[in-house]
Formats: C-alpha cells, structure tokens, sequence
C-alpha cells in the first residue's frame, strides 16, 4: 500500500468521524431555540429556570414542545441539569437547568476565589 492510500484511507477515516459527530450533536432548530432562552435567563439572572420557564419564554404552552429537547441537550452535553425545586404550577419537583458555559463560568469563578 502506497503513502497515498494510506493517506487517503486515513482522510475517509477522518471524513466518517466528522459526519458521526455532525449526526450525534445535530443542533435542530427547536434546541437552538431552547439554547438561547437559557441562555437569555440566565443573563437576567433568572435562578431555578425550569422546562416550565423556557416553555413559556418560547411561547408555549404543551411541556411536551421543549421536553424532549432538553433531554436530549442534556445528554449532548450542552445543558447541565442542577437542584429539584418545586414547581409553583404543578407543586410538583422538577429539575432546573443550566448552560454548560454557565456551568464552567461559575466554577472558574470559584476556582479564583
């Protein structure tokens, strides 16, 4: 096998990962969504944002519109969820969330401390 075919091997090997990871953190249009509401409440220092708050700040009423995608930012990584806190609406626990950037911020924060 020539340095060419190896070269091009390695670059097909190096194309399937770059499309493996476009196809595992495919950024939909509703998580974008969902990312810059956080990230719009999180500026205005908005503490315990629940599912129920970036529902509402999108503009709907159905949990179901911006659930799913929470889950699955979460498990991309790029929302962390924090505390349970009781839900004024339901009176039921829920989860609040956090950005990942706003996670790491933070914990720089307390590492100059």
């Amino acid at each position: 096998m020539s340095a060419r075919d190896n070269d091009q091997i390695k670059a097909n090997h190096d194309n399937s990962l770059n499309e493996y990871r476009d196809i595992s953190t495919n950024i939909t249009p509703r998580h974008e969504m969902i990312l810059h509401t956080l990230d719009v409440l999180e500026q205005q220092d908005v503490s315990n944002i629940t599912d129920r708050q970036i529902a509402s700040a999108c503009g709907f009423t159905d949990m179901n519109s911006v659930r799913p995608r929470i889950t699955e930012l979460i498990k991309m990584g790029e929302i962390v969820d924090g505390v349970s806190v009781t839900c004024p609406v339901s009176d039921k626990k829920v989860r609040t969330l956090h950005s990942l950037e706003r996670v790491n911020n933070l914990m720089r924060e307390a590492e100059l401390e």
